[in-house]
């Protein structure tokens, strides 16, 4: 790459917190110890969200992704959802892939666990292949109920097996209930 373009160098947008400030210089250090220039940009969380709607990054840190059931992926990761840079999408990475959006269709019209599971390990190996996203740690979700809701901390999967308790951000309606 070097030889055809040039150093490796890109800005790097991201809220301005403490803890994210940490996890930038880690990360600007590892990527200069791979020959790669980095240049860190702070902002607002506002500013943040606003940029990646319009797609008015280089590189942006970002947490998303941790829905038990991939199908609440699908506005994020189909390409329908893509838009040119300066207009909104949610699609942030203006990925479009026309396996991935054969997938998630699969994965949300079949009801065989099976075929779903397969639909998305297929978005995961095209992901791979298009790197609109790296993945650096899990993202971390609170959900709090009273003791009268029964059902919080549980999902299911495609598959149709049970996930480890708050997986995700996302809690299903559907599998909550009141206990008295």
């Amino acid at each position: 790459y070097e030889h055809d373009h040039g150093p490796i160098s890109f800005k790097f947008v991201s809220v301005n917190t403490e803890k994210g400030r940490q996890r930038n210089v880690l990360l600007q250090a590892m990527w200069r110890e791979a020959g790669i220039d980095t240049q860190l940009v702070e902002v607002e969380q506002s500013a943040l969200i606003l940029n990646a709607i319009t797609g008015q990054f280089q590189a942006t840190g970002w947490r998303q992704f941790d829905a038990p059931d991939p199908d609440a992926n699908y506005v994020w990761w189909s390409g329908t959802t893509a838009a040119p840079v300066g207009r909104q999408a949610l699609n942030f990475a203006r990925n479009r892939d026309p396996l991935i959006d054969a997938a998630l269709e699969a994965g949300r019209t079949q009801v065989d666990p099976q075929v779903r599971a397969a639909a998305y390990r297929l978005i995961a190996a095209q992901l791979g292949a298009d790197i609109p996203y790296l993945w650096l740690a899990p993202a971390v979700w609170i959900v709090a109920a009273r003791d009268v809701v029964g059902g919080a901390g549980t999902a299911t999967l495609p598959d149709g097996t049970p996930t480890r308790p708050m997986v995700s951000g996302v809690v299903s309606a559907a599998e909550l209930w009141r206990t008295s």
